[in-house]
């Protein structure tokens, strides 16, 4: 998997960005000028990491004022990408782009334009028959990777889905200790819709992976372990997984760890250490890490506290429907703290939470099976 080279047109010049991006002209009447981007002041957005490692791409359509000094002044989501990370990446980039402000007779005046950007990214194609056929004759002669790799073709969608078959397989090439095979069975363990949940066997099978070296494995451990809602919790031992996750380059790992370390730091060193990582995790477009950062910004743990600070990360973790980030949100527009009070906008955050559905925020946390 690679990202695409395709190149982007902006306005009336190409940009080459990794993503096309069309920017409408602006509002224009008898005497106006539209405002145009500076090609050297547009930088690549960044690709969220959890984006690419899940295959995340869409398209974003926002709507944004350019002031008269060129910069963005203010943008919203038209149209979303259906990616939350995406979204916000897109809003971030456009953020840094400067433009020649539209004119009124000669006089900068602000204007409002769209503008969309196209996450793509290409693959190369699978011989589908020739998976099957060589899944099938290797299952058939006990072969763990084989009995592996047929229960994820049997677990995807299509004609050919069969979920217990998929689970059976899974079964025959954990007990062969194939690591991949036994943190399939962990994540199908924990998930409703495949059937009753078994924590236990979900743990069993987690450890047994992670004890192998798989970083996926390593990761859901210690969310089990920090969240404690499933297994009895243990801090000290989850932060050791997920260091081993994080070092392995499991890339939810850093945002996880950077939050047990803050919430159960055995040290001032520890401390400094998961605020590092928070902002680290912020930088590169991870929710879970932003939220995190902003509860220490308003309450003063590890960093300065700065109410504005706190809530200009709220607002950015809010945007991927983040439930926690919208109600603390909403508390900090109730209390006045860090911008004017506003009741109102407290309450219509409040409701946009309570509307938020439950797996469907971009909290992160959860490992998938991917």
């Amino acid at each position: 998997m690679r990202l695409s080279t395709s190149s982007i047109l902006l306005s009336m010049f190409a940009v080459s960005l990794g993503m096309s991006v069309t920017v409408a002209p602006a509002h224009a009447t008898t005497g106006t000028a539209r405002a145009v981007p500076n090609s050297n002041t547009c930088p690549k957005p960044v690709w969220p990491r959890a984006s690419l490692r899940h295959g995340e791409q869409g398209t974003v359509t926002l709507g944004f004022r350019i002031d008269v000094d060129g910069r963005v002044g203010d943008s919203h989501i038209v149209k979303s990408s259906g990616f939350p990370m995406l979204d916000m990446a897109a809003m971030e980039g456009l953020a840094r782009c400067r433009f020649k402000p539209a004119t009124i007779d000669g006089k900068p005046e602000t204007a409002w334009t769209k503008v969309q950007y196209v996450w793509t990214l290409e693959s190369k194609p699978i011989a589908a028959a020739e998976q099957w056929r060589l899944a099938r004759e290797g299952a058939a002669r006990g072969e763990a990777k084989a009995e592996y790799v047929l229960a994820r073709l049997y677990m995807a969608g299509g004609a050919q889905q069969n979920i217990p078959e998929a689970l059976r397989l899974f079964a025959l090439a954990a007990q062969k200790n194939h690591a991949d095979a036994q943190f399939s069975l962990a994540i199908a363990s924990m998930n409703e819709k495949l059937g009753p949940r078994n924590f236990a066997l979900a743990f069993e099978m987690a450890s047994k992976a992670a004890k192998q070296g798989n970083t996926r494995a390593q990761y859901a451990l210690g969310l089990m372990l920090s969240n404690g809602r499933d297994v009895p919790p243990d801090p000290s031992k989850a932060i050791e997984w997920l260091r081993q996750a994080h070092a392995g380059a499991e890339p939810s790992a850093g945002p996880l760890l950077g939050a047990v370390l803050v919430k159960h730091a055995a040290s001032p060193a520890e401390l400094a250490e998961g605020v590092a990582m928070l902002v680290q995790g912020d930088a590169a477009h991870e929710p879970l890490a932003t939220f995190h950062l902003a509860r220490c910004y308003e309450n003063g743990h590890g960093v300065e506290r700065d109410y504005a600070r706190a809530a200009s990360l709220y607002t950015k973790a809010a945007i991927g429907q983040h439930k926690p980030a919208l109600l603390a949100l909403a508390n900090l527009y109730e209390r006045g703290h860090g911008m004017p009070a506003d009741p109102e906008k407290a309450s219509r955050l409040r409701a946009e939470a309570a509307q938020v559905a439950p797996g469907n925020q971009a909290s992160a946390g959860t490992p998938s099976e991917q």
